[in-house]
């Protein structure tokens, strides 16, 4: 999912999504003369703003019809407390709609730039979806939201999204891809390898122990040999250093490749790494 920031709404098609406090209504003014249709489409369907709440119209701008979204964020709620719902919400209604690109107008609404690149991380974090293995879906249950353009928000935005919580949200989607994936598709050597591919740049080194670095066998080794003698017996440890910022051992060994069999643990080591991966961004 593309994520950017931009100081007015752009041009062309996309949906616009405006966030709206209880039963304050100030942010419709922006629609212009769609604004009286647009209030009384809410009150047709009792939409009263509250928290994650959503109501959806259609109005003509321009030489198009847009598809409009109003989100509720609840009465007094300040914009740090409900910014990733907003973003969650908007691309969680948006991203099998086919809609390509959704701007969501912040704009007086008083969004610094830490709630605005909270926006944009709840936007991004629920984007995520893993299709590779879903090959019947239909065109209607397919993703087709590409962009998320978030307006109004303050100077800073972007950098602080960009350096603070891109990096986290490119651990949890490797977190995710992980534990999704298939024991077949993630044992021990597979997982080390995709670790790799993720950190590299980062200034983090990996050292991956294969079973000769273990004298004597792992801890448990035998009593769980004789429950598991059918599976694999690959195995690995890994090794993470990161320079200036102290180092930590994960180990990916195990009798049968039981620990990334395991989507718990796989998901539990993939998020060491992850934190590893958002801290060198810090």
């Amino acid at each position: 999912m593309k994520i950017r920031f931009a100081d007015s709404r752009p041009s062309g098609d996309y949906a616009l999504v405006l966030p709206v406090a209880g039963k304050d209504r100030g942010s419709l003014a922006s629609l212009g003369a769609a604004e009286k249709g647009a209030s009384a489409a809410l009150d047709r369907q009792r939409f009263e703003g509250e928290a994650s709440g959503v109501a959806e119209h259609f109005f003509d701008d321009g030489a198009s019809t847009r598809r409009l979204l109003v989100v509720g964020t609840g009465a007094g709620a300040a914009p740090k407390d409900v910014a990733e719902r907003i973003g969650g919400t908007a691309v969680g209604r948006l991203l099998a709609s086919g809609e390509k690109t959704v701007v969501i107008d912040l704009s007086g609404l008083g969004y610094d730039a830490d709630a605005a690149a909270h926006v944009a991380l709840g936007a991004a974090l629920r984007a995520w979806r893993y299709d590779r293995y879903r090959t019947k879906l239909k065109d209607n249950q397919k993703a087709t939201l590409k962009e998320v353009v978030i307006v109004g928000a303050d100077a800073g935005a972007a950098m602080r999204y960009g350096q603070r919580w891109a990096p986290v949200v490119e651990g949890v989607s490797l977190t995710r891809e992980l534990v999704t994936e298939p024991a077949n598709i993630i044992y021990p050597e597979s997982f080390v390898e995709r670790i790799k591919a993720s950190i590299e740049g980062l200034g983090l080194e990996i050292e991956v122990l294969d079973r000769a670095a273990f004298p004597g066998g792992l801890s448990g080794e035998k009593r769980n040999a004789r429950r598991y003698r059918g599976l694999s017996q690959r195995g690995a440890t890994s090794h993470m250093r990161s320079p200036g910022r102290g180092s930590g051992s994960l180990s990916t060994a195990g009798i049968g490749s039981l620990v990334t069999r395991s989507p718990a643990n796989r998901r539990l080591m993939a998020s060491a790494y992850r934190s590893a991966n958002a801290g060198s961004a810090l």
